[in-house]
């Protein structure tokens, strides 16, 4: 594990590189199986390139970064402008795909078996290590993930937090503290 990242972190974001696969009958009965499907190849697909770029392309595709993002910002985003929202977003994806493309090495080619599926709410399990994860959907996008407990949303929230209240509140350094 890179020691610029946190251990949950870590195992979050090394999830977003695994491919999922299923029972093709499983993706038939279940429309948020194909998005999964799709998001994961295009993600490993990053992680074997290794470049942000690329993971940020993914990223875009497939998840509700905006809503991600400011779900995570809190109650920081009542001390931006409007403006400094927006370049929040921009920033905390190329903040996500830097750090994707750091860690992809560590795991290319793992792959994941979606177990259970119902509307929202995908099952995976991770093989080998038989860890669960959970992908929560809205619509085709990813809103959020699970993965040793820990909700991805959630410990980016923290994650932010920890970045705001370094930057001493200032919303500038925290936007300076993304690039």
């Amino acid at each position: 594990m890179p020691s610029f990242m946190p251990r949950p972190l870590f195992a979050v974001f090394t999830l977003l590189t695994f491919l999922v696969t299923s029972d093709p009958a499983m993706a038939g009965r279940c429309a948020g199986a194909r998005v999964v499907q799709s998001a994961s190849r295009t993600l490993l697909a990053a992680a074997n390139s290794g470049s942000p770029a690329a993971f940020h392309r993914a990223l875009r595709r497939f998840v509700n970064i905006r809503t991600l993002s400011l779900f995570a910002l809190g109650s920081h985003a009542r001390r931006m402008t409007r403006r400094q929202r927006v370049q929040f977003v921009r920033l905390s994806v190329n903040y996500i795909a830097r750090r994707l493309a750091q860690v992809s090495g560590s795991f290319r080619g793992a792959r994941a078996r979606i177990v259970s599926c119902r509307p929202g709410l995908i099952t995976s399990r991770l093989e080998p290590g038989g860890q669960t994860v959970l992908w929560r959907l809205r619509g085709r996008r990813i809103a959020d993930m699970r993965i040793m407990g820990v909700w991805l949303a959630a410990f980016m929230r923290d994650h932010y937090r920890q970045l705001f209240d370094n930057a001493g509140g200032d919303a500038r350094r925290f936007l300076a503290s993304l690039r």
